[in-house]
Order: structure tokens, then C-alpha cells, then sequence
């Protein structure tokens, strides 16, 4: 009687839920969907412990500020290959990122497996609002 309850109990294992990170609900976005997303639209989030907002013009410029330095200008685009956004800055080689999408809210994930939060805001809105 007692395998009895031992294959029960292993029966009764399997069957029971797997909890499931939240973070594995996420979606990589495809390469339209992040050409949709950012084109002539800016992101808020922060980055290192620095709060920043960047805009992404249609034709491939991207503007990035924040209160701590004067503003860059980039270059931007979306690679349908892999299905990331890339940025150019002065002086650097392309960065690759996927962008994610998990319930309501945008995460970067960089080269090294870091997740940026970010949210969407419409249209060009570059300024900071003081603190």
C-alpha cells in the first residue's frame, strides 16, 4: 500500500501548475513592429541611473537627452534580419538591441542580457519635466 501513495504523490506532481517567470510571458517584437513603434515617437526610461528621453525621426535620426548632459544626435534603424533596433552614436560601431513587450511595458534587452525599461511617448517630447 505505501507504492501506492508514492506513485500517487509523483502522479499528483506532474500535474500540478509551473509557475512561469513573468518575464517569459514577454514578446520579441518583429522588425515592423519596432519601425512602427519608434518612428517619430520618443521613449522615456532610464539608463545606468540616468533618467533620459530619446526621439527617433523618419529619416533615421535619433535625438537622446537627458538633464546631466548635452544632447546626442544618433543614427537609428531596424534590422529585418534579426529583428533588433540599432543605434549609432559618433565614435561607436552600431549597438543591437531586441525590444520586448511584455503586458504594457517596452524592455531593451542589450548584448549582455540586460533588460531597459522604457515607456512610448507620442510624438516628439524630448524635454524633461523639472523635478
Amino acid at each position: 500500500m505505501g507504492l501506492r501513495y508514492v506513485l500517487i504523490a509523483l502522479v499528483m506532481s506532474f500535474a500540478l501548475p509551473v509557475s512561469v517567470p513573468a518575464w517569459a510571458q514577454a514578446t520579441q517584437l518583429k522588425a515592423t513592429e519596432i519601425a512602427k513603434l519608434l518612428t517619430q515617437n520618443t521613449i522615456h526610461g532610464i539608463w545606468d541611473g540616468t533618467e533620459y528621453r530619446q526621439y527617433f525621426g523618419d529619416d533615421g535620426l535619433t535625438i537622446y537627452a537627458t538633464r546631466k548632459a548635452q544632447s546626442a544626435l544618433g543614427k537609428w534603424r531596424v534590422n529585418a534580419s534579426n529583428n533588433t533596433y540599432e543605434s549609432w552614436w559618433s565614435g561607436n560601431n552600431w549597438d543591437s538591441y531586441k525590444i520586448f513587450l511584455d503586458g504594457d511595458d517596452f524592455h531593451w534587452l542589450d548584448e549582455t542580457g540586460k533588460r531597459w525599461p522604457f515607456k512610448l511617448l507620442p510624438g516628439q517630447q524630448l524635454l524633461l519635466p523639472a523635478k
